[in-house]
């Protein structure tokens, strides 16, 4: 993707963020005023950032994962490992150029992929992040790394931006969707998602570094 096309996607996401529409909740909060079921703003907010050994090989490779955990989160799990920054949302707000910074260490550390866990909410800071870094010889693999329920817009706007998907797919039913992670219809979303991201990238083929992989 060129540059400029990175701007027209950051732009975009900007402005979805003032009637906010960027995940399936569909909130339409003003998140340049408060903020929304995700629970963070304009900003990118990250709880962690460290090299991953523990993902998928394909994704961690020998020399890791340069893994960003962003906070805030539009699901419920009553299960959730990590609710703390997921849905407590605690983190500290990176501007596009530090988060830049980030990615580019990573890629001096020998990382194999850039791995963003929850990106939805943070879209807008991350693609200007991917175009700053782009622009200073960033070139490692991005790996979109989510819960499935996405928004099909927002993942169309990410098509030749992202490499690889690391999809879950936690229920094959709204229902339990319902009980265990407090939305009405996540199959029904999820199914729809992850069909955008295979006729994106396709399956994961170790050849080529791209696709599609989910957890399940």
């Amino acid at each position: 993707m060129k540059g400029n096309d990175f701007q027209k996607v950051s732009e975009f996401f900007r402005k979805q963020m003032k009637s906010c529409t960027l995940c399936p909740i569909n909130c339409k909060i003003n998140r340049y005023r408060m903020y929304g079921r995700c629970k963070v703003g304009i900003l990118p907010r990250v709880s962690n950032v460290l090299l991953h050994f523990g993902e998928e090989p394909p994704i961690s490779g020998k020399g890791g994962a340069g893994t960003v955990f962003f906070s805030g989160c539009n699901l419920r799990c009553i299960y959730c490992q990590n609710m703390f920054f997921s849905q407590k949302a605690h983190g500290v707000e990176l501007t596009p150029e530090e988060l830049a910074e980030i990615f580019l260490e990573f890629q001096a550390e020998g990382a194999e992929t850039l791995n963003l866990v929850t990106p939805t909410p943070h879209l807008s800071g991350i693609v200007e992040a991917l175009h700053i870094a782009n622009s200073k010889g960033f070139s490692l693999p991005v790996v979109y790394n989510t819960s499935g329920y996405e928004s099909t817009q927002t993942l169309k706007m990410m098509n030749g931006i992202v490499d690889i998907y690391l999809a879950d797919l936690k229920y094959s039913s709204d229902d339990t969707g319902r009980a265990y992670s407090g939305v009405q219809d996540y199959f029904s979303v999820a199914k729809k998602a992850i069909i955008e991201m295979y006729h994106q990238v396709g399956a994961f083929k170790e050849s080529n570094g791209k696709g599609l992989i989910i957890r399940h």
